[in-house]
């Protein structure tokens, strides 16, 4: 019998993925980190992208408590590089290349909005509700590997996105008006109801698989 801490395999699944997400879609190479949330799944976040992301030199974190964040921030002193915790959302992900929110935001909580995020970022949505719809749209593209559960999803921002036809289906017809979303799974491009955009990424868990997430973007 193994008898294994549920909280560190789920924290650490869900970091691999974000940082796979982060490795093959963001700008090379990636030196700047911001950090929204400064728990479990941060801390997870963090210790793995250090070690995949060699050229990182500098990570801003956030939380919503002060304490926190300056916590989070003194127990990476010894990790070699500056993690500094700042005041406000905004000046944890503005100009960094890769972007990672772990947060408890739920519906109509969001607050990241599209000019905070320098033109290349990506972005591993972890929490899912932290994201503006704009900035949702701002994306070039999105890839989701279940769009079955993210079209479910009444709750949150995309399964919101996709009820009111700001978002459609990877199948659909780009010359169609946009409606509501069809279902695709596997690994997908989800295509925007409009079609503007600069690059993102977005992250939604599946808690009965270890890998199910939604990945996204980069023009």
């Amino acid at each position: 019998m193994c008898l294994m801490d549920a909280a560190l395999i789920s924290a650490t699944r869900t970091a691999a993925v974000s940082a796979l997400a982060i490795r093959t879609l963001a700008p090379r190479p990636v030196r700047t980190l911001g950090l929204v949330g400064a728990g479990r799944q941060a801390q997870a976040h963090l210790e793995l992208l250090l070690r995949s992301e060699p050229e990182l030199v500098s990570v801003r974190v956030h939380d919503v408590r002060p304490r926190t964040a300056e916590e989070f921030a003194a127990g990476f002193a010894d990790y070699g590089i500056p993690v500094t915790a700042v005041a406000d959302p905004r000046a944890a992900v503005e100009g960094a290349d890769a972007v990672v929110t772990a947060t408890t935001a739920t519906a109509d909580d969001g607050y990241l909005a599209p000019d905070w995020l320098s033109p290349d970022a990506v972005v591993a949505h972890v929490s899912l509700d932290d994201l503006l719809p704009e900035t949702v749209l701002a994306a070039a593209c999105l890839v989701v590997d279940d769009w079955d559960l993210i079209s479910a999803d009444p709750r949150r921002l995309f399964g919101r996105m996709i009820r009111a036809g700001r978002l459609t289906a990877p199948d659909a017809d780009p010359a169609a008006p946009p409606g509501p979303a069809a279902s695709s799974t596997g690994h997908s491009q989800a295509r925007r109801a409009d079609e503007k955009g600069k690059t993102m990424t977005r992250t939604a868990t599946r808690p009965s698989s270890t890998v199910a997430k939604s990945e996204a973007s980069r023009r």
